[in-house]
């Protein structure tokens, strides 16, 4: 391992650190490049014009998305898969548009995605959150998505 890598290691692994107890949870992200975080869906819409980009066109959006996976991955999905949470995780796993962000525990996972098929110029972008709760990313499954 070279230096460099070393010492950044060395440096997150101080930040999580130094988090206050209990929730040492913190996220990363990885980027390609320093865009808006904006799920897969929000950047789609954001392509064809600002009409398109209203609340209820996002939601409608999504709402169709959700229902063409569920009804066309159903027999597919792992039994685990099957509640509201599983469907949008396994879309987001699949590439569909969602209004979820990836997110990992690993810093160097992060690192990889910010890095892998990087274009020339660009400026990879690692995010760091920390959690409000003390749940992890991969805990979701399972859960209820919430009702509006």
């Amino acid at each position: 391992m070279n230096r460099f890598w070393a010492e950044i290691q060395d440096e997150v692994g101080t930040r999580i650190e130094q988090s206050p107890p209990p929730n040492r949870s913190i996220w990363f992200r990885g980027q390609k490049d320093g865009w808006p975080l904006l799920p897969k869906l929000h950047r789609n819409i954001r392509r064809h014009g600002d009409e398109s980009a209203r609340p209820e066109h996002v939601r409608e959006r999504s709402r169709f998305m959700y229902l063409k996976f569920k009804r066309l991955a159903w027999a597919l999905l792992a039994e685990e898969d099957r509640s509201p949470w599983g469907v949008f995780c396994a879309m987001q796993h699949y590439g569909c548009e969602t209004r979820l962000l990836d997110w990992t525990e690993s810093f160097a996972c992060a690192v990889y995605f910010a890095m892998t098929d990087c274009p020339e110029g660009a400026q990879p972008t690692i995010v760091c959150a920390r959690s409000v709760r003390a749940e992890s990313p991969s805990r979701l499954r399972g859960h209820r998505v919430p009702e509006r």
